[in-house]
């Protein structure tokens, strides 16, 4: 068996990740410029890896932004963390049709808790983050785990 990494850090934000159209954006963005000095001066360089949870945004969709993606995936590779994405329908296109509303909301956060757990499987530690209502579902989803 493979040993476990000490500790992830998981953030379920639907914006900043692979789009920059919600000041939710600047959260995610501040995490991915901020999150080596904050290892290194918060945690010691604690080994310490980042993952984010996102919607999946269609590459046709006006909101959707390749620099922002590029930006993401060469953080969390460079600290061997991961991007998943919660799936949209494929006919979703604008910001409102891919985010949906509360059913779409209590479906991202249920598929967003079981990849948590996917991910918690292979840490000593790990810490859950959900921001805004589109992810918030997945805390109580995960209240009773030990991650």
């Amino acid at each position: 068996m493979l040993e476990k990494r000490p500790l992830a850090l998981v953030h379920a934000i639907h914006d900043g990740v692979q789009s920059l159209y919600t000041g939710v954006g600047r959260i995610a963005q501040n995490i991915c410029w901020t999150f080596e000095a904050i290892v290194e001066e918060a945690l010691g360089g604690r080994d310490t890896a980042l993952h984010f949870i996102t919607v999946a945004y269609p590459r046709t969709s006006s909101v959707f932004r390749e620099d922002v993606l590029s930006q993401s995936l060469e953080v969390v590779r460079r600290v061997k963390g991961s991007i998943s994405e919660i799936p949209t329908p494929v006919w979703a296109h604008s910001a409102n049709q891919i985010w949906g509303g509360p059913e779409r909301w209590r479906l991202a956060g249920e598929q967003a808790a079981e990849r948590v757990r996917e991910i918690a499987a292979n840490y000593e530690r790990t810490l859950v983050f959900a921001h805004d209502i589109m992810f918030a579902s997945m805390l109580p989803a995960l209240a009773s785990d030990s991650i």
